[in-house]
């Protein structure tokens, strides 16, 4: 999954300029497509099959999907001979050597811890508070339902809008902050709002990340710039985050203590990107 996000956003970043934000925005709605239907399709399958027919059909609908892959591929040679973005952008040695470039590791590691430990942990939180695992599956549905929503609105407003990205992916970790402490105030009756606004937000991020990473660093190396940035940094977060959230919520014996806890966090990593802003970008 994680060769691919960097392969099709080196693809992206190379055939798209002008409209970059745009590009990526509706390139990663397969993403939150699959959170809306995945759940709830998986979850019935597992209930009248078994597990392994879940995995069996997973597989088949990544299956369905290569021969339209392959289709919009074999063109991109052609489209590529004429554009000479690719060849203007530093080293990972050189983007290494920068200081944007650790800000936005430390942010995209902070956005990852934030994101997973919560996301992962949410069908048992809803299940612990009495929801039965179907409604729960159908919230984590709402959830990629707004990163949908997310991810297209935040490639418009990157191209056509006057918001720098490190501001806008700030704005969403704060979102998401709020979404946080609404959750351990509110609980459960505020549920759908909330996770319209924590969908939202982890939809715009993962756009605004990888326009941050094509602009601050040309496209000469994006793939191993952000396979550092985009990829090491976010996983060791997303790794890290679902066992740290549960070992803070049986440290501090609350859900909700844990989850202000992570607002904290959150907007830690929107500070970290923000810190970037005064940097011009490359291109």
């Amino acid at each position: 999954m994680e060769i691919n996000r960097i392969t099709f956003g080196r693809i992206v970043s190379v055939l798209f300029d002008r409209g970059l934000g745009t590009a990526l925005g509706i390139m990663s709605t397969g993403v939150g497509l699959s959170a809306v239907i995945g759940p709830r399709l998986m979850q019935h399958i597992i209930d009248s099959y078994s597990w392994r027919t879940a995995f069996i059909a997973e597989a088949l609908i990544v299956a369905l999907g290569l021969p339209l892959l392959w289709l919009w591929l074999r063109n991109t040679k052609a489209i590529t001979e004429h554009r000479p973005a690719p060849h203007i952008g530093v080293t990972l040695q050189e983007a290494a050597r920068s200081g944007v470039f650790w800000l936005l590791v430390i942010g995209t590691f902070g956005y990852g811890l934030c994101v997973s430990g919560v996301h992962v942990n949410m069908v048992p939180y809803l299940t612990s508070q009495g929801m039965t695992r179907e409604a729960a599956a159908t919230a984590v549905g709402i959830f990629g339902a707004a990163t949908v929503v997310g991810r297209l609105l935040t490639g418009l407003i990157i191209d056509k809008g006057p918001l720098h990205a490190s501001v806008l992916i700030a704005l969403m970790l704060a979102m998401e902050a709020l979404a946080f402490v609404g959750l351990a105030s509110l609980g459960i009756e505020a549920l759908v709002v909330i996770l319209i606004v924590f969908g939202f937000a982890v939809g715009a991020e993962g756009d605004c990340l990888v326009y941050l990473v094509a602009r601050f660093f040309g496209r000469r190396r994006f793939s191993s710039i952000f396979g550092v940035i985009g990829i090491v940094a976010l996983y060791l977060g997303t790794g890290i985050g679902p066992a740290l959230f549960s070992l803070t919520r049986d440290y501090a014996a609350s859900n909700q203590t844990t989850l202000v806890i992570w607002a904290g966090l959150a907007v830690l990593s929107a500070l970290a990107f923000l810190a970037t802003v005064r940097t011009p970008f490359r291109q």
